[in-house]
């Protein structure tokens, strides 16, 4: 018997609050969730060939079966309506005071390559924020760089656009402002200018 289990990521958290959402770890949840799946099936159905696929294909069960076999269908989703609702595939993200200590320690090693200095470290920094962003679904996060690149504008201009719609966060004595995709209406430039 072959059996393959489909789900969508989003799907385990269709209909929860967003201030909830960004409590946990999505992609972990998820492959945790496979994995306590996977083993429940497995344990049901030793002789079984299980495979999980998470975000590849549409939701379901597909089974393939020899003549006479039961079909194992309505188990398997009881399994997996029974772990869903125990919630203990939920993993949560560290709390915000953990991802700063993180970064402060990691500023406190970068080392300055020669004639980069300051922005050498701050560049690093901000790569830093943006990999922890992700781990918290801040994926919308973009950079004066990014928002030049999006207008078509140079950077210069994009953190003027920035600074005087009053949108983004600075990084203290820095040039680098971080803001979200959601503001981007807010950014758009009223006047074309061309890129040098």
């Amino acid at each position: 018997m072959e059996i393959t289990i489909s789900f969508q990521t989003a799907d385990l958290f269709n209909g929860w609050e967003d201030s909830d959402i960004i409590q946990y770890d999505q992609a972990a949840s998820a492959a945790r969730y496979a994995d306590m799946v996977e083993r429940e099936v497995r344990a049901m159905y030793p002789e079984a060939d299980v495979t999980i696929s998470c975000d590849e294909q549409p939701d379901g069960v597909e089974i393939w079966r020899e003549v006479g076999e039961e079909d194992p269908t309505p188990f398997i989703q009881g399994i997996e309506e029974q772990i869903y609702q125990d919630y203990k595939w939920v993993v949560m993200l560290p709390p915000w005071d953990v991802v700063e200590d993180i970064l402060r320690d990691t500023l406190e090693e970068l080392e300055f390559a020669p004639g980069s200095g300051e922005a050498n470290a701050l560049g690093r920094l901000v790569d830093i924020v943006f990999d922890q962003g992700k781990r918290f679904n801040w994926e919308g996060l973009m950079g004066t760089q990014g928002v030049a690149d999006h207008f078509g504008v140079t950077p210069r201009r994009a953190r003027q656009l920035i600074v005087n719609r009053g949108v983004g966060k600075q990084i203290d004595g820095s040039g680098t402002w971080i803001v979200h995709e959601a503001a981007l209406g807010v950014l758009a430039p009223r006047t074309k200018y061309r890129r040098k």
